[in-house]
């Protein structure tokens, strides 16, 4: 049995398209954008509106906030730096992090970033991390007090805290912020003008924000402000995204073989010895078949009031990108348009 991509043919996208429409009617987002791409074919399309309080139409142009999809972005910075010699991903980080205990000097570049730091995310904690009211070495010597939850190496565990280390990890070795160096080193030679940083530059023209969104209200509708620690505050459009997945998965961001270890699942071995192989590789969510082929990579990002999904599926050269205007569940959805673009037929 093998899986093949069914065409993006008319009845294809008149399928998605309905089944859009429908999540619109149902009231589970103000508004959604849709993009696929199939080998060089695109299709981008928007529906619903922007913003509740106008009503103005949501169009393909508008930007949204990424979330966790910038890791990818932050990663590949470090890679890159990899590649010319300015750093080792086995570096313990304490070469570039002042003030470390000795738990927290054990961690390595590589630690952070693919999760098995041991460190935590930001959620929760009584500091103000994501509204520049801190210095990037006033967060570090915080958190960085902090306990691990296990030896780095030993286990797996989604870390914000990892890739603000890496962000600062990027300015020690390069002297500007992780957000300028990306917006340097990638988006402007890749020419994603509609692509930036709320600490670099406001976006243009933004989607609306509605965060705690529900049967047509919504509450705490503006956007944040950010600091540049951690390259938070990432706004971008489906066609810029589907630009950046097409330059890093081709080695225009980094090389054949950077992506090919940015996209090799991650192993931890425990205290006992026992390996486990993690869905995560650098940045990227990494799923393989029982071959051990990679068959899904991809991230997803809750920038607070918006919803971003990036997703492309290696054998079938499909990408997938999907940006809404509220935190609404937008998984179950995506699940039925995978439905639809990977068809699954008997081969004898």
């Amino acid at each position: 049995m093998h899986a093949v991509a069914r065409p993006l043919s008319q009845p294809v996208l008149e399928e998605i398209r309905s089944l859009a429409a429908q999540y619109i009617e149902d009231d589970l987002s103000p508004g959604l954008i849709l993009g696929i791409r199939c080998g060089t074919s695109y299709w981008i399309e928007a529906f619903g509106i922007s913003d509740i309080s106008t009503g103005e139409p949501l169009a393909t142009s508008h930007q949204f906030l990424v979330g966790s999809i910038a890791k990818q972005f932050v990663a590949s910075a470090v890679m890159r730096l990899a590649e010319d010699g300015r750093l080792d991903l086995d570096d313990p980080i304490c070469e570039y992090v002042p003030h470390l205990t000795e738990t927290w000097a054990r961690i390595t570049v590589r630690h952070c970033l693919n999760h098995t730091s041991g460190t935590f995310s930001f959620s929760g904690l009584p500091i103000d991390i994501g509204h520049g009211t801190l210095t990037s070495e006033a967060v570090i010597g915080f958190i960085t007090s902090g306990r691990l939850f296990f030896k780095p190496g030993e286990d797996f565990l989604y870390s914000t805290v990892g890739y603000f280390l890496l962000g600062y990890i990027v300015e020690q070795v390069t002297g500007a912020s992780v957000d300028i160096f990306i917006d340097r080193e990638f988006l402007q030679p890749l020419g994603m003008k509609d692509t930036g940083f709320l600490a670099l530059r406001r976006p243009t023209d933004l989607a609306g924000y509605h965060q705690h969104y529900w049967r047509g209200q919504a509450f705490f509708t503006d956007p944040p402000t950010t600091s540049r620690g951690l390259a938070d505050g990432m706004y971008s459009t489906a066609r810029d995204l589907f630009v950046w997945q097409a330059a890093l998965a081709s080695g225009q961001v980094v090389s054949a073989s950077s992506y090919a270890t940015m996209t090799d699942r991650t192993t931890t071995r425990d205290a006992d010895g026992e390996e486990t192989t993690h869905d995560y590789g650098f940045g990227l969510e990494v799923f393989a078949n029982e071959r051990d082929e990679t068959t899904e990579v991809g991230h997803w990002g809750n920038g607070g009031g918006h919803i971003a999904f990036l997703w492309s599926y290696p054998p079938y050269d499909i990408a997938v990108v999907a940006l809404q205007n509220s935190n609404g569940r937008l998984a179950p959805l995506l699940d039925e348009i995978e439905s639809i673009l990977l068809g699954v037929t008997c081969d004898e």
